[in-house]
């Protein structure tokens, strides 16, 4: 089935949404830094043609069709949180994760913590049976892993003070179980032949210099390795690193000067 919509703008939300109600139409807001936008879909060119007419000079405009689909999803999709005072409101189609900034890397302020959380959401599923967190910080990538249906989780890192706040946050977001904080450097809490499915890391390059072949010894093969905090700078060696250590690129991406990927262990 095909719709065709009208795109109405104008630069006060209360006069547009009062004037299309006089007129006995609905339609569905998007969000927008100054003004409004409210679109109106109808099942014919001449439905639309006349609203035009009975609006215009009072209101800018555009026209499109599309083939049928869920608006409502559609519309969700494209708000953000939104801050009024102490409260958030949150989207339903949004995961929250509640962290609080501490001492900790992991609040999701920096680039290198939201490209992992960007390769997380796109590339994990509740498939995997065993994963790990390689200096969890304050743990929010294993809650990201959590909220994704991954269980179980181990989060580890050596600074006592990250394990911490890594225990307080999940404490926050109710996670109170599936989830094992662990004091140690990297994987050597693990025996040797410990293996995961999934492996997620947000460090620095001369980190995985010194680990990516540990980290390989203890992945499945088929297993993911998402990993954070590259520079731009250094993206070519760490590539390098990746492919000399049998892993192969699925997903990479760059924000401010950071880059982040997702790769597949052919190794085993």
């Amino acid at each position: 089935m095909k719709w065709y919509y009208l795109d109405i703008y104008g630069e006060s939300e209360a006069e547009l949404f009062e004037k299309v109600a006089s007129m006995g139409l609905t339609g569905v807001s998007f969000p927008r830094e100054e003004g409004a936008h409210l679109r109106i879909y109808f099942h014919s060119l001449k439905e639309r043609e006349m609203v035009i007419k009975a609006l215009y000079g009072s209101f800018d405009f555009e026209v499109g069709e599309e083939d049928d689909k869920d608006w409502v999803r559609q519309v969700e999709e494209g708000y953000e949180p939104v801050r009024a005072g102490r409260f958030v409101v949150v989207p339903t189609n949004l995961t929250p994760l509640f962290i609080k900034p501490g001492m900790a890397f992991g609040t999701g302020y920096h680039s290198s913590t939201r490209i992992a959380l960007k390769l997380i959401d796109s590339e994990v599923n509740g498939s995997f049976k065993k994963s790990v967190d390689l200096g969890c910080g304050s743990g929010i990538l294993s809650i990201a892993l959590y909220r994704k249906g991954i269980k179980p989780i181990f989060a580890v890192d050596n600074d006592p003070l990250a394990l911490k706040e890594t225990k307080e946050n999940l404490e926050r977001n109710g996670i109170n179980s599936g989830v094992y904080v662990v004091g140690g450097d990297l994987l050597s809490f693990f025996k040797a032949g410990v293996k995961f499915d999934l492996v997620v890391a947000n460090l620095v390059l001369p980190i995985f210099e010194t680990c990516l072949s540990e980290i390989a010894g203890h992945m499945e093969s088929n297993g993911l390795f998402v990993a954070s905090g590259i520079t731009v700078a250094e993206r070519s060696h760490f590539l390098d690193l990746l492919e000399a250590n049998s892993f192969k690129i699925v997903a990479l991406l760059e924000e401010d000067g950071w880059i982040g990927t997702a790769a597949v262990f052919r190794g085993n």
